[in-house]
């Protein structure tokens, strides 16, 4: 479930450095395609699942989902379709990245680029514009997960003033098994 006060965020950007960055969103860079964001509530679920799982196909841990279950997402994670955002490229969709809010407490829920279209600044406009949309939003905190193998992903974040604040464990589970242990928390 996403993180609350108590939960178990990896990255958080300070308070202090939570503030409206350059609206350079749509800029090109270089030779590069125009990206153009807009905002998630303007595509449909299947346009949103679609490019989800394009962008989590090789990931670290495998998703997959249906319009379906992205609706659930959008509901069980509080997800802010309006001020979320897909980045589109020529017409094409290459990332989504979601803001998810509850009260004054925000998280971002996905961030994720196709495969073509990573390390060309897709995900780090997302990124801003999101940063942006939270400060627009009157957002108290901001965190983030993300799983320690992604070094670009980290990167990023560090970049853009993340900082870790806590290690959190994914584990998997046979459906079959008995119950789960209870991890403990450890400071990064």
């Amino acid at each position: 479930s996403p993180p609350d006060d108590g939960g178990r965020p990896q990255l958080t950007l300070p308070d202090e450095e939570v503030a409206a960055s350059p609206a350079w969103y749509n800029a090109p860079s270089g030779g590069a395609p125009v990206i153009n964001l807009q905002p998630a509530d303007a595509f449909s679920l299947a346009a949103r699942a679609a490019v989800l799982n394009a962008a989590y196909a090789d990931y670290f841990v495998p998703l997959h989902v249906t319009p379906e279950q992205m609706s659930t997402m959008d509901t069980l994670y509080d997800v802010d379709l309006s001020r979320s955002v897909v980045a589109v490229a020529d017409g094409t969709l290459v990332g989504m990245a979601l803001l998810s809010r509850r009260q004054r407490r925000g998280w971002i829920s996905a961030v994720g680029v196709v495969p073509d279209s990573r390390r060309s600044g897709v995900a780090r406009r997302m990124m801003h514009y999101l940063v942006d949309q939270a400060c627009a939003a009157d957002l108290h905190r901001l965190t983030l997960e993300v799983i320690s193998e992604n070094a670009g992903a980290r990167r990023l974040y560090d970049s853009l003033g993340f900082v870790a604040r806590r290690e959190l464990l994914t584990w998997q589970f046979p459906a079959d098994g008995g119950p789960l242990p209870i991890p403990r928390e450890r400071p990064v």
